[in-house]
């Protein structure tokens, strides 16, 4: 969900299932695009402090195996406000590789509901 300037909101998404290579639900505010094609540069002081506009979205019955251990299967590092994942699987293969990581996010207002695979 790419959110730099423009707001994504009233998102409802359900029954996923399948492999990712780098996140399954990414909100980096374009943080780590390719250089020459990054839309917040380093300098912007929304990098730091938040960017993008992310809201009311429920994502339901999702479930993820990773190709390669990674930062986290969900990466909140936009402005992110009511933000809900419920019944979320992955494998055991990469048990360090974390469900969620919230970098520039309020963690209040993300939720991840994990089972056990």
């Amino acid at each position: 969900m790419l959110s730099v300037d423009s707001t994504i909101s009233d998102i409802y998404a359900q029954n996923f299932k399948g492999l990712c290579k780098a996140f399954a639900v990414n909100m980096d505010g374009a943080r780590y695009c390719k250089k020459g094609t990054k839309l917040l540069k380093r300098l912007d002081k929304r990098y730091y402090l938040g960017c993008g506009d992310i809201k009311n979205v429920l994502i339901e019955n999702i479930e993820v195996y990773s190709r390669k251990r990674q930062k986290a299967l969900i990466l909140a590092e936009s402005n992110v406000d009511n933000f809900c994942v419920r019944h979320f699987r992955t494998s055991k293969k990469y048990s360090g590789t974390k469900a969620l990581n919230v970098g520039y996010s309020q963690r209040e207002k993300v939720i991840v509901n994990i089972l056990t695979a």
